[in-house]
């Protein structure tokens, strides 16, 4: 027996040792579980931050955009309105002295006329001088002439008067309050004043949604912008083709009001798209647009706090369409009180 006890001694010390080895394994796995944990749980977290982090940078570089964009417009705005001013004075004279001269030159029509009649109580000697010195002066395709040149003349004064009407709506601002209106309202009268001079070439059609709220606006600024609209959109169909589609909706969707433009015309290029808002950029013939009218739209939206987006693809049309936010009285920015600055 005696000689057994140190074996049995051992076997328990053996035992002990391999419990306390278990034990501390266990404890080992156990804190390194833990501490596995922990590092999945941070790195989770960190991914979760990391994601946070590019939103936030993606978000801050549209904002950023944005306001480049939004100064740009600015300052090319007061540039506009300085240079629209500066062309309106003379414009205006130089039109009222054409419209004079068309009255003076009536008068020598009617002169012509008369001498004409005379014609047979003259001496024929003088007759024929007289006759000859018509024809070599060719003074009757000068009577012709003058008046078609009149009428290009105060057809093309017109012209500018357009141009700088865009170039002071650019940067005018509103001098009426805002007031509750019904954009619907501003839709149809944006329609009725765009269709005439499109509707031999172009569809008008407007899908309105009923019942929408009333939006606290400047609503001359908005039906602005959908006659814009509406003109782009005519205007980007070919007139070659068959009879284009221009449409018009309205909805509302949770706290904003949307209004979409769609045409199937000739689209636009990626290029295009980027530059569509500058001032003075169009993709239309010469004579067919300012280059202001989408500049115009894009301020007023920004003035009411709106956002404006467009999609577009080659050889099938564009679609534009404005967001506006319904939002409370003083949310409205005071925008077009004054000029962005």
């Amino acid at each position: 027996m005696t000689d057994a006890n140190p074996y049995k001694a051992a076997y328990e010390r053996e035992r002990e040792a391999r419990k306390s080895a278990e034990v501390a394994l266990e404890k080992k796995s156990m804190e390194i579980f833990t501490a596995l944990q922990l590092l999945r749980n941070q790195t989770d977290e960190l991914r979760v931050q990391k994601n946070d982090i590019d939103e936030r940078n993606q978000q801050l570089h549209a904002t950023q955009l944005q306001l480049f964009q939004s100064e740009k417009m600015a300052s090319l705005g007061l540039m506009a309105a300085g240079v629209a001013h500066e062309i309106n004075n003379p414009l205006s004279f130089i039109k009222s002295n054409f419209e004079t001269l068309r009255g003076y030159i009536g008068h020598y029509d009617s002169l012509l006329a008369l001498y004409q009649q005379a014609d047979p109580l003259i001496p024929e000697a003088v007759r024929m001088t007289l006759r000859d010195t018509r024809q070599s002066l060719e003074i009757d395709f000068i009577q012709r002439d003058l008046a078609m040149l009149l009428t290009e003349s105060v057809v093309g004064m017109d012209r500018i008067v357009e141009i700088v009407n865009h170039l002071q709506a650019y940067n005018r601002r509103e001098d009426a309050e805002k007031t509750l209106a019904q954009i619907n309202q501003s839709i149809e009268t944006a329609i009725k004043m765009t269709k005439p001079k499109y509707q031999h070439r172009v569809e008008f059609r407007s899908h309105l949604a009923e019942d929408l709220p009333e939006l606290l606006c400047y609503p001359n600024n908005l039906t602005q912008v959908f006659i814009n609209l509406l003109i782009n959109a005519a205007q980007a169909i070919d007139v070659g083709s068959r009879k284009g589609t221009v449409s018009i909706r309205s909805s509302v969707a949770a706290d904003h009001l949307i209004v979409s433009v769609t045409d199937n015309g000739q689209g636009l290029s990626e290029e295009a798209k980027d530059k569509i808002f500058d001032p003075f950029y169009t993709t239309k013939a010469i004579g067919d647009g300012t280059g202001l009218g989408l500049s115009v739209v894009y301020n007023i939206m920004q003035a009411h706090n709106g956002t404006i987006e467009v999609n577009s693809v080659p050889e099938q049309g564009s679609v534009f369409t404005l967001t506006i936010p319904l939002g409370a009285p003083d949310d409205v920015s005071p925008a077009l009180k004054r000029p962005i600055s």
